[in-house]
């Protein structure tokens, strides 16, 4: 929920959308689990690996994935896709804060039903606890 900015406590909301291109570059550089898990790219230099449709077509011949064909062209443009859930976002976090404000847990009893605690549980999960 975090990171679809999809949770409104303050705590978990993120405004900034997870880019799926600069994440996989950020966690695997070497684009080794995409290579793995989508053999379609497997032979697809590194350059490319996250956005296989920006390979020149002399590139995709060479790695033997040519785009729309062995693998799927883009269905979103991911840039333009992002800035349009920002801004719906930023729109009903708008109307939320005009609404009453969300009801929460009132007392430890309540959080122990709602979290399925056992009594050892609910201690680590009191109201205002550390």
């Amino acid at each position: 929920m975090w990171v679809s900015s999809s949770a409104f406590e303050a705590l978990l909301d993120s405004g900034a959308c997870a880019c799926p291109v600069r994440l996989g570059q950020r966690l695997d550089p070497s684009g080794e689990y995409v290579r793995r898990y989508v053999p379609e790219l497997a032979r697809v230099p590194g350059d490319y690996i996250y956005e296989p449709w920006k390979a020149p077509i002399e590139v995709q011949e060479r790695a033997n994935c040519i785009i729309g064909r062995d693998y799927p062209a883009p269905v979103v443009n991911h840039l333009a896709a992002a800035q349009r859930n920002r801004n719906a976002m930023k729109e009903l976090r708008e109307m939320l804060q005009k609404a009453p404000p969300h009801c929460c847990p009132s007392s430890d009893d309540e959080i122990r039903q709602f979290m399925w605690l056992s009594e050892e549980g609910q201690a680590t999960a009191t109201v205002g606890s550390n």
